[in-house]
């Protein structure tokens, strides 16, 4: 069979088309139909590499029956994962890889895989890993790469500190190194990012000069992150750090900075009480732009504390709020042995393991990948023009209402239209900050979210993004046209909303 010249077919136009409007699955799915298109993407495909082996473990040491269940599939998800790894690292494309993002769960064989073939990634440029122990294995494995130029860790056991890894950059967020830390070299570091930690990575440079350090010019800040303040902060004019943009910081700073500024993005770290937060959201207003993002933690709001908060942004595009109880929380309605806890379920299957099973229809080295599933069909979720009130307040046995949470107030008050977002929001996230809430007997009830996201459609026409609770268990809904898909355990859950305009009685 000959060959199909596929130039003669397309022209060139289509093919940039493709490349620069088709999502990653939609272009590994012409790869697959096309030759010529395959030879040319892949190398592009293989360009930045993620997984999130945490998210794939998360949950099968917590006892929920949510993952309980599913641990098998889970399991086998992690073996393919590492025999992915092995499979890649002996075929071709290695050297187009120069981006990889992993976060791993501690002790996990996959973290062996991983580090052990790293060494064939040569052209490898930006590595962010989390999750993990940087030991004396890794340690040598971040040695190997001759070009490495960026290193992110997050949230990471520092026990080998000693490396002088010749990198450009190194941020460190949440880390935790056993003493000292040399990990890179001075000579080289321009750019270095580390919360809170910094004081073993100092203690580590000792005597050393940073020459390469890119000096910190205010007059050109753009972007200021200050995670906490220990010391009073003096008064700041105006005059100093002008083109400052996006502010996260506690509420002092906020207040000090943001007047006279144009900072459109805030994010506020501490937990500023009922009374302060007005103060504080006033003085945000007093910028020389208007404000687009905003994350604001706040204790019990009230309707009118939140009411006057909002009209104070009117072109306001993404909210944020975390919800901070004020005392401790009582009722909780659990099975026995805590929250979350499974009782009497002891599942005894065995799981057989074998790399050479893993992908049963033994595909090139270049195409072993898991089947991409089709969205499944929609939910139709019909939103009556007259909103009844959630289930979580019907229902008054609902673990989520003997909790005492203050979620559905905020979001009762938003579908009554007593409470209003400004016209063009487009991003709406709410969360409690409760250790319950991580346990998903306690999300607000699917019902429920399918009911508010229906409303919320309705009346904010850019709304494209929306979050009630948890991201983690499924809490996060994203929009696409007239429909709304959110990640939950492995599944992707897609929800279509049908207005009917007659009011439901």
């Amino acid at each position: 069979m000959q060959t199909t010249n596929y130039l003669h077919v397309l022209p060139p136009e289509i093919w940039v088309a493709c490349w620069a409007l088709c999502s990653l699955q939609q272009l590994r799915r012409i790869s697959l139909v096309c030759s010529l298109f395959r030879s040319l993407v892949l190398p592009h495909l293989f360009r930045e590499q993620t997984f999130d082996v945490a998210a794939l473990g998360r949950g099968l040491d917590k006892g929920y029956l949510m993952d309980v269940i599913n641990w098998m599939d889970r399991v086998r998800h992690l073996h393919r994962t590492a025999v992915r790894l092995d499979r890649l690292a002996e075929g071709s494309f290695p050297p187009s890889v120069h981006t990889w993002k992993v976060t791993f769960s501690r002790g996990m064989v996959v973290f062996r895989t991983f580090f052990a073939t790293l060494k064939n990634y040569r052209n490898l440029a930006s590595l962010h890993i989390g999750l993990t122990t940087i030991d004396l294995f890794s340690r040598e494995a971040l040695i190997s790469l001759p070009s490495l130029k960026d290193l992110h860790l997050h949230n990471c056991d520092i026990v080998a500190a000693e490396g002088l890894l010749t990198v450009d950059g190194l941020k460190m967020v949440e880390c935790s190194p056993t003493e000292s830390v040399w990990l890179v070299c001075p000579d080289t570091l321009r750019t270095l990012d580390v919360v809170p930690h910094i004081s073993p990575l100092i203690t580590g440079f000792g005597s050393d000069t940073l020459r390469s350090l890119v000096d910190l010019s205010v007059q050109r800040l753009q972007s200021l992150v200050i995670q906490t303040l220990t010391d009073p902060l003096p008064a700041v004019p105006h005059s100093t750090i002008p083109l400052l943009r996006s502010l996260a910081a506690p509420s002092d700073i906020v207040r000090e900075l943001a007047p006279g500024r144009p900072v459109g993005n805030v994010a506020i770290f501490d937990r500023p009480t009922a009374n302060s937060l007005m103060p504080v959201c006033i003085d945000i207003s007093h910028g020389t732009v208007p404000l687009h993002t905003l994350c604001l933690p706040c204790i019990t709001p009230t309707w009118d504390i939140l009411a006057a908060i909002l009209s104070l942004f009117p072109e306001l595009k993404e909210l944020s709020l975390k919800l901070l109880p004020s005392g401790p929380r009582h009722g909780y309605r659990g099975q026995p042995g805590g929250p979350g806890t499974v009782s009497g379920f002891v599942d005894r299957q065995t799981l057989v393991l074998n790399d050479d099973d893993a992908f049963l229809d033994s595909p090139p080295a270049d195409n072993i990948s898991d089947a991409e599933l089709e969205d499944p069909p929609p939910f139709i979720v019909t939103e009556h023009m007259r909103v009844k009130k959630l289930h979580a307040v019907q229902e008054q046995s609902n673990p989520f209402l003997s909790m005492g949470f203050i979620m559905q107030d905020v979001l009762e008050w938003l579908m009554d239209g007593s409470l209003s977002f400004p016209p063009n929001i487009e991003v709406f996230r709410v969360e409690e900050d409760a250790p319950r809430m991580r346990d998903p007997d306690f999300q607000l009830p699917v019902a429920d979210q399918h009911q508010v996201i229906a409303v919320l459609s309705r009346l904010y026409v850019h709304l494209r993004e929306v979050q009630f609770g948890s991201e983690l268990l499924g809490g996060s809904w994203t929009r696409t046209g007239d429909l709304w898909a959110r990640e939950v355990s492995g599944c992707r859950e897609v929800v279509k909303i049908i207005v009917r305009r007659e009011s439901n009685i």
